[in-house]
């Protein structure tokens, strides 16, 4: 059966006006002006009138089997269900254990992974955790790049308290292991860190990658806009090169008062230099944030919220005056490129997955199509988990 999506305004992530949409199999077939259903074969028709045809969103750091735990076993998350994802316009997705590599491990991820893969979104991992020696599916982060098809980076911290502190020496061999790999398994092998609040270096990193032949966008680290302090170590780090990950849930909106908003860090980023194609913006979904009451202890714990992205989008068109057009590559395209998976991912184009994401008039999420697969329909999933809660 094809999918025709008809008389929606289409961003490509760019701007092509109203069009429509043709689905077939997992792939979008034709983006024209005035496409008619081909005669003698079973069609949907979708009318998207009013409405904003996009590509799914990329998350390039999702907590999908839960994180937290820094405060103790009842600190952690629970692990996301696909409805999660869908809901958030999510259509692909990429893995990540955080602090807590103890409870959690990568082999229950990647089967979650698989899990996600089986209900219709595409999903990608990191390998790493916070630890050194990284914590790997099998002896090495290279042989995880080169031999397991769902790796495609590796994680780890900086600057924290919980991370491990890497020397330039130890980066420098996890750079080997990830960009040798990244070659033997055809990946992106990009070191995709979390940065703390500690005083650090990023465009250090980046001059001994390019003293080494390796591309500096290699280096990603995320949470960029924590504070005002790593925003500005970061936009250095970018100035030398770096691929610069904006995490949506960091926002004074979700009560963290440092941070600085995503639409804040974005104009700030391209303000200073940065190319476009280096910033991204990811949702640290499902992650575990802690709060502290006026004693300054820690007496709650909130569960990051999964749509972040979409929820960042939209506040920066309707509140900081960004068009649709210039803020979605960031969480679309970029990210598509930047983990090396824009020949499926990251545009709506002829040839490409069929990963398409319908907006309402508000920029809500309404229909979700992941590999031409309707997964969310007038925001009711379609597709849900097959093991039933209990009432």
């Amino acid at each position: 059966m094809l999918t025709l999506i008809k008389g929606g305004h289409v961003y490509s992530p760019q701007n092509l006006g109203q069009k429509d949409v043709l689905l077939g199999g997992t792939k979008i077939l034709a983006i024209a002006d005035g496409i008619d259903a081909p005669a003698g074969i079973e069609t949907k028709i979708v009318d998207a009138t009013g409405m904003n045809v996009i590509p799914g969103y990329v998350d390039g750091h999702v907590h999908i089997l839960g994180a937290g735990g820094g405060h103790g076993p009842q600190s952690r998350s629970r692990e996301v269900d696909i409805t999660d994802l869908t809901k958030a316009g999510i259509t692909t997705v990429v893995g990540t254990l955080g602090i807590n590599c103890v409870s959690f491990h990568n082999r229950h991820l990647l089967a979650a992974l698989n899990s996600l893969e089986i209900y219709g979104l595409t999903a990608y991992m990191y390998t790493g955790s916070y630890s050194l020696p990284s914590v790997t599916l099998m002896d090495t982060v290279l042989n995880d790049l080169a031999n397991i098809e769902k790796v495609i980076g590796v994680a780890l911290a900086l600057y924290d308290t919980v991370s491990a502190y890497p020397t330039l020496e130890t980066m420098k061999q996890l750079a080997h292991q990830a960009w040798l790999g990244s070659r033997l398994g055809f990946k992106a092998g990009v070191l995709h860190a979390h940065l703390g609040e500690a005083d650090g270096n990023i465009a250090e990193i980046c001059e001994m990658l390019v003293k080494m032949g390796l591309p500096p966008s290699i280096m990603m680290p995320t949470h960029v806009n924590r504070s005002e302090k790593v925003l500005g170590m970061s936009i250095e780090g970018g100035l030398a090169g770096a691929s610069l990950d904006i995490t949506g849930l960091n926002t004074p909106d979700f009560g963290l008062e440092e941070a600085v908003s995503p639409a804040a860090a974005f104009k700030r980023m391209l303000a200073a230099g940065i190319p476009l194609k280096r910033i991204t913006m990811s949702s640290d979904g499902n992650g575990v944030q802690p709060f502290k009451n006026e004693r300054g202890e820690v007496d709650r714990f909130v569960s990051t919220p999964i749509d972040a992205i979409a929820q960042e989008i939209k506040k920066a068109v309707w509140r900081d005056n960004i068009a649709l057009e210039d803020i979605l590559p960031i969480s679309t395209i970029n990210p598509a490129k930047t983990l090396r998976i824009s020949d499926k991912k990251g545009s709506v184009e002829a040839g490409k997955d069929a990963d398409v994401v319908l907006l309402d008039q508000n920029l809500d999420v309404d229909t979700v199509f992941a590999k031409g697969k309707l997964m969310l329909e007038s925001k009711k999933p379609t597709v849900v988990c097959i093991i039933e809660k209990p009432e």
